[in-house]
């Protein structure tokens, strides 16, 4: 399997157009995969997942169609970390 490489806010927003504020709005409104919490003050997001969806953002999908890719990779996300429990 390979390695799951996590990135911090400010690598997000260089990947993606957009805010602080847009990123996290966009997770409310299940736009944008959500933040992982590694420490009291601190959240990265899953590298793989931020580069999918700047491609789904680039071929212009609806939203119920961004809703869905987004679902997807959460969905993977925990499929992944269920089977790496040893």
């Amino acid at each position: 399997m390979s390695k799951i490489t996590y990135i911090a806010l400010d690598k997000v927003l260089n990947r993606v157009d957009g805010s602080k504020s847009t990123i996290y709005a966009k997770m409310g409104e299940g736009l944008f995969p959500s933040s992982i919490k590694i420490g009291d003050r601190r959240v990265v997001w899953i590298e793989h997942e931020i580069d999918a969806m700047t491609r789904a953002y680039l071929s212009c999908p609806s939203q119920e169609e961004l809703k869905a890719i987004v679902k997807t990779l959460e969905t993977k996300r925990l499929e992944v970390e269920v089977s790496d429990v040893r």
